[in-house]
């Protein structure tokens, strides 16, 4: 099986049909690796962690590395609770915020409902942001 490293130098404006055919059926085969050997890793990861928290281990090694367990905390508010925590003993304005956001719905509603005129549903347009991801999708074939 083909494992070719990918070159961002390449000029790919001088790359011929061959060599994209090359490219292509290196990136199927790469992208099918990847999925098993994510998988694989993914399972083995579970797998340790579990074994190595149960047993109270920090660390565990092989002849070809150690892999070693760590404890990472987050620690997060609840938001409703600490508002209302804060607005009751007198904090609203100055500690707790209002946000003002826009309701999509009601503006989508307003739209079909005709409660904006037609000049202010164009001009909407210039608020708009458009992000253009461009994704392969690989469709096995022979």
């Amino acid at each position: 099986m083909r494992r070719k490293i990918f070159d961002d130098s390449t000029e790919t404006t001088e790359i011929n049909q061959d060599e994209l055919s090359d490219l292509v059926a290196d990136y199927i085969d790469n992208k099918s690796l990847e999925a098993k050997y994510k998988n694989l890793a993914a399972s083995g990861n579970t797998k340790i962690k579990q074994i190595m928290t149960s047993k109270h281990l920090t660390s565990a090694s092989c002849s070809t590395g150690t892999v070693t367990l760590s404890e990472r905390k987050s620690e997060s508010f609840n938001e409703d609770e600490l508002i209302e925590f804060l607005m009751s003993k007198g904090h609203e304005g100055d500690i707790v915020k209002t946000k003002r956001y826009v309701d999509y719905d009601a503006l989508e509603s307003a739209i079909y409902h005709q409660k904006l005129s037609e000049d202010d549903v164009k001009e909407l347009d210039k608020y708009k942001n458009t992000k253009i991801t461009y994704v392969l999708n690989i469709k096995n074939g022979g």
